[in-house]
């Protein structure tokens, strides 16, 4: 057990708060508005004889879920992924001690980097580490993750299972971390412990705006080819992240003075910007997030909000929106609140 220390939490500055549905407010008021959140206990288990499946899911061999290991599964997948246990054939079998790196959303940047990676700089004070179960997820990510383990990884050795979404794996002994996150609610201070050893081993570029662009993607500005000129007006560089590798992420985000963008994988990167950076994050009206502003919180950065509503009135939070560009024009005319 290690605890994990307190911290303030002030609400976020909220541009378009009116038009936030209130079941989203309502989803994002334990991290929004907790104001204080005290210590809390990490446990670091070993748990022995036990199934992996359905990105991450525990099972002892009694067919009992580990409950530490539930993040986002609904019952209904938690008993398809019994199913496929006990279906399952030629079940490669590791006997390692092994570190659990794996959690629902395993392929997307921000939960390895900030939900998943870090479980190993914390494991390794309290327990002997001899693999490490990732996740195997194809395309760049594979890259990000193995990048990172490179840099993150003091044992530059230690084995590596990757293991894809649901396939099943039988683990002699596995180290399970729980508490260091709870998606929407909860980041843990010690989560950039890890990311500040891989921003310390990059050297970063002048200090600069950055506007992070989401071209291509469903949940984008209506307008995007506006904004773009806007930014370009106010002194920000457009940067496609997801076109860069890890280190050329850190370089580019290390010394940045504002960052902007709409939310999603590309604005974590926030992680490797200064505390006396300006983050601005655009977002729908209907997308109950609060990852972004917990890692703005605790690296001590200014932190505000743009909401805007859906395009086509829906009610999803992965599809175009638009936002007030005379309001943005004024927030982008604004002193640096830091």
């Amino acid at each position: 057990m290690i605890e994990s220390p307190a911290f303030l939490a002030p609400p976020p500055v909220v541009s378009g708060l009116d038009l936030i549905p209130k079941s989203i407010h309502d989803a994002m008021r334990p991290g929004w508005y907790s104001n204080h959140h005290g210590a809390r206990t990490i446990s670091v288990d070993k748990v022995f004889d036990v199934h992996v499946t359905a990105e991450g899911l525990v099972f002892n061999s009694d067919g009992k879920v580990i409950s530490q290991t539930i993040t986002q599964h609904a019952p209904e997948e938690q008993e398809r992924a019994l199913r496929d246990i006990a279906s399952a054939t030629d079940i490669p079998v590791i006997d390692t001690s092994c570190l659990l790196l794996r959690k629902r959303g395993e392929a997307n940047y921000g939960h390895w980097m900030v939900e998943i990676l870090p479980k190993l700089e914390l494991a390794r004070k309290l327990t002997h580490v001899s693999g490490v179960a990732i996740p195997d997820v194809g395309t760049g990510m594979n890259t990000v993750i193995s990048d990172s383990l490179g840099i993150v990884d003091t044992i530059k050795s230690t084995p590596r299972f990757p293991l894809k979404a649901n396939s099943v794996s039988f683990f002699k002994e596995l180290i399970v971390v729980s508490g260091m996150t709870l998606h929407g609610s909860y980041m843990s201070p010690l989560v950039f412990e890890a990311i500040d050893r891989i921003r310390d081993a990059v050297d970063g570029e002048a200090p600069r705006k950055i506007f992070v662009s989401r071209a291509g993607a469903p949940r984008n500005i209506g307008n995007e080819a506006d904004i773009h000129r806007l930014v370009t007006e106010h002194g920000f560089e457009i940067l496609h992240p997801g076109k860069l590798n890890l280190t050329e992420q850190v370089r580019k985000f290390k010394n940045a003075s504002c960052v902007m963008g709409v939310m999603g994988a590309g604005m974590t990167n926030i992680m490797f910007a200064p505390s006396t950076a300006r983050i601005i994050n655009l977002a729908p009206a209907t997308m109950p997030d609060t990852f972004f502003y917990f890692i703005a919180t605790l690296k001590g950065q200014s932190y505000e909000e743009v909401r805007g509503e859906n395009v086509n009135g829906g009610t999803s939070w992965d599809e175009a929106f638009l936002v007030d560009f005379g309001n943005l024009n004024d927030l982008l005319g604004q002193r640096s609140k830091v």
